[in-house]
Order: structure tokens, then C-alpha cells, then sequence
């Protein structure tokens, strides 16, 4: 994909809908958790002021509740790792990213995660997803198929944003249909049988972007955004586009001051260049 999308937006799924860890309760687990002792200190003091709704009102009708391996953690702190090279993608990739589903933390399965549940049919070539309801965006809008839809059928099968179809969608070639059941519900079915199609999920990658954010920097939704691309001073509406929805070459939080940032963000690169320290 031309600049491939990093989409540091769909951090704001994960910080609105879950606290993090490794196994999913039951519903009933759900219904005894103290939701006000799961919320982040920041939260809370915004919710105190008035600047968002309370945590029950901001999390989806079945939340995913899951359990540390070790220990309850502390908000807070300084978080310190090293990157080999020079590009942070698979920081942003492993760490800003919710997947459908997710490996176990013993990675010997795959089990729900932003999805509530999933189908495959028995001949591999049809796979079915169910969202949570209720999930959002970092802006408060609503995380729906409509968001699977774009990315699928507006993004990576543009060619003008993606000159070369990922080959994770495709079968021997053919690209998937993507069907829309409902706001929460759509199916990816191929041509062939596509056995690794669900293994390929829980692993680093992008399967949806905000729609309603970006539709109107797309050339198939906005009649002017080539012309409003440049007077931005961009080369067309295709480089702004990935610009705003955070493409590798331009990850400037200054550039789209919307997209949720860890601050402070330090980088030092070690003498020799070839590891850079966050």
C-alpha cells in the first residue's frame, strides 16, 4: 500500500472500551466489576469536570473484561524500550492497535477481542465478524462495519492509494468480497478456500479506519478534496489523505493535532544509528 496507513486513531478504541490484560470473563463477571475503579486517574478527573460522560456511559453494551497475568498494574510512569532501526511502525502497529480477534497470552489460540464473536465456514471461505456494540472512536463516534467497509472498498482497493492489494486479502489472487450485514455485523468471503485468512488477524496490521473522519479528504466522497489538498499544500488529495490518517512518511502529531499521542515522546538514537531508544 502506497505509505501504508499507521492509523494512530484507533488507539482511542482501546483507551473507551477496555482495560488491558489477557482473558475474557463472562458476562456475569462483567456485571460485577466496579466499573468507577477501572477507569485511568485522567479519565476521572475529566469526567469530574464535566468533559466526558462517566465510564458506563462511554464503554460498549458487552465490554471485554479481562485479568492480568501477574498483577494489577499503576497509571503512570515512564514507559522506556528500544527500537532497532529507524522507524517506529511496529511500535505503533503493536501498541496502537486493536484487532478483531487476539492471540491468547500462551499463543495457542485466537479469541474474541474488539469483535464480540466470529464465524468461519467449514470450507475457509467465508468469515463472519460481530462487533461489540457500543464501542468508539477516540472522538466519540461509534466504531461500525461502515469503518471495515471503507478501509476495505475505499482504501486498500483504491489504486491510487494502494497500487498493490495486500495479498492477506486476497485467495490465490482474488481479492474477498466484503459484505455488509448490518452496523455491526459484515463478512470477508473469497473465491477460494483461505485457511490462514483468521491466523493473519490477531497479528500487527490495519483493517479499519475511521470513516467519518476521513471521508471527507477522499476523492470518491469529496468532489473537491484534490483542490482543497493542494490549497493545503499538499501534492493532491491522495497525499493528504494518508497524511492525515498517519502514513509512515508523515507521523508528525503536528500535522493532525486530532490523533492521540503519548507525550512526552523522547527519542534518542544511539551514537552509531542503528538503534534509536524511546
Amino acid at each position: 500500500m502506497r505509505k501504508m496507513l499507521v492509523g494512530f486513531l484507533i488507539v482511542g478504541i482501546a483507551v473507551s472500551a477496555f482495560a488491558g490484560g489477557a482473558k475474557e470473563s463472562t458476562a456475569a463477571a462483567t456485571a460485577a466489576v466496579d466499573l468507577d475503579a477501572r477507569e485511568a486517574p485522567e479519565l476521572a478527573a475529566r469526567v469530574a469536570a464535566g468533559e466526558l460522560p462517566p465510564l458506563a456511559e462511554r464503554l460498549p453494551e458487552n465490554p471485554l473484561v479481562v485479568e492480568p497475568l501477574e498483577e494489577t498494574g499503576t497509571y503512570g510512569g515512564v514507559w522506556r524500550n528500544v527500537l532497532v532501526g529507524g522507524t517506529l511502525t511496529h511500535v505503533t502497529r503493536y501498541q496502537g492497535n486493536e484487532r478483531l480477534l487476539r492471540w491468547t497470552p500462551e499463543w495457542d489460540g485466537i479469541i474474541p477481542n474488539i469483535a464480540e464473536s466470529y464465524d468461519v465456514s467449514p470450507d475457509s471461505r467465508v468469515f463472519t465478524f460481530n462487533l461489540r456494540k457500543g464501542m468508539r472512536w477516540s472522538d466519540g463516534a461509534y466504531l461500525t462495519a461502515d469503518d471495515f467497509q471503507f478501509f476495505y472498498e475505499d482504501v486498500i482497493s483504491n489504486s491510487t492509494l494502494s497500487p498493490t492489494f495486500p495479498s492477506g486479502f486476497a485467495s490465490r489472487g482474488e481479492p474477498a468480497v466484503f459484505t455488509k450485514i448490518n452496523d455491526y455485523a459484515f463478512r470477508y468471503t473469497f473465491k477460494e478456500p483461505n485457511g490462514t485468512f483468521i491466523l493473519g488477524n490477531p497479528t500487527p496490521g490495519y483493517w479499519y479506519l475511521p470513516k467519518h473522519y476521513l471521508k471527507e479528504f477522499h476523492a470518491d466522497y469529496n468532489p473537491n478534496a484534490d483542490a482543497e489538498a493542494k490549497a493545503a499544500g499538499f501534492a493532491d488529495w491522495a497525499e493528504r489523505f494518508l497524511a492525515l490518517g498517519g502514513s509512515r512518511a508523515n507521523d508528525d502529531v503536528y500535522t493532525n493535532k486530532d490523533l492521540p499521542t503519548l507525550e512526552p515522546w523522547v527519542f534518542t538514537v544511539v551514537p552509531d544509528g542503528t538503534v534509536t531508544r524511546a
